[in-house]
């Protein structure tokens, strides 16, 4: 699971950097790897985290390169997208889920069989990305401004 934030406009300020004779792409991938670790760190201490094996989805909160002028924030975990959608009748009514009203799983850490009828969403991205976008904005800003002054 991961957000993907696009700038409009990051192509057409390069074009005019260019023309300034400025090569500003080492700089805009600085710039832009900086407001991605930004978002990463409202995200993370939004993860929940569980009793038991808690921590392993908030470690996996990562910042990955993910093409010329684009990263992406999120995690290699599986289950992130049953924690910030919820399960079943308890999810976010928005996506769909399971239309089991319960079902059992065997939990391997409790060594024991668990009955649920879903979990509740936890949205730690989408929210981590509401409450972080001025901040990554403006360390973007923050950035491209040093290279101008």
């Amino acid at each position: 699971m991961e957000i993907d934030v696009h700038c409009e406009g990051i192509e057409e300020l390069l074009r005019k950097f260019e023309e300034m004779g400025l090569n500003t792409e080492p700089m805009m991938e600085i710039a832009l790897e900086k407001g991605a670790k930004k978002l990463q760190s409202y995200i993370k201490p939004l993860v929940p985290v569980a009793q038991i094996g808690g921590g392993e989805l908030r470690n996996s909160i990562s910042v990955e390169k993910s093409g010329r002028l684009a990263y992406s924030v999120g995690t290699n975990k599986k289950y992130a997208v049953y924690v910030e959608y919820g399960t079943g009748k308890l999810g976010d009514p928005t996506v769909p889920h399971t239309p089991k009203d319960k079902w059992v799983y065997f939990n391997d850490d409790l060594n024991q069989f668990i009955t649920t009828e879903g979990q509740p969403a936890q949205h730690f991205m989408h929210q981590g990305l509401e409450d972080g976008k001025d901040a990554v904005i403006k360390e973007v800003e923050k950035e491209i401004r040093k290279w101008l002054t």
